[in-house]
């Protein structure tokens, strides 16, 4: 996937990333100098990971975190061993419906702060703006 440079990033809430998955259209708190027309790519909590499937069952049998870099060398690759295979995915905690603690998850979470754009799974447009608030229209990338 080819980024576009052009479009800043914005960092938004867990529950306005949430009703954005679950709608088209969504309304957030208005962060000062938003403009009708602006493009943002949605910067969130998240995290590569490595997950091993079994190849009886077909279900994820572990996951472990892995570094940005190693995904995105790998991301398209499925590794075959023995046992099953692993695949290279991006966890996000908006939606995602993960553990709360990290010992049953399998892994930690990275700081939205930190998110590269290659990783961001949407893109907003600004449709209008009121005193406190805006209505945005969310673009959904192809998730990996």
């Amino acid at each position: 996937m080819i980024c576009d440079e052009k479009i800043s990033p914005i960092l938004l809430s867990i529950g306005e990333i949430e009703n954005l998955l679950h709608s088209e259209t969504a309304v957030i708190k208005n962060r000062k100098k938003l403009t009708i027309g602006d493009r943002f790519w949605v910067k969130e909590i998240w995290q590569t990971i490595q997950l091993f499937i079994d190849w009886e069952t077909g279900y994820c049998d572990d996951l472990r975190e892995v570094s940005p870099d190693i995904y995105f060398a790998h991301r398209t690759e499925y590794n075959n061993f023995d046992f099953g295979c692993s695949r290279f995915s991006i966890a996000y905690k908006a939606g995602d419906h993960w553990e709360d603690h990290r010992d049953d998850r399998g892994f930690s979470w990275r700081s939205a702060l930190s998110m590269p754009h290659w990783a961001s799974r949407m893109e907003i447009e600004v449709l209008s703006i009121d005193d406190d608030k805006a209505t945005v229209k969310a673009t959904k990338k192809n998730e990996n």
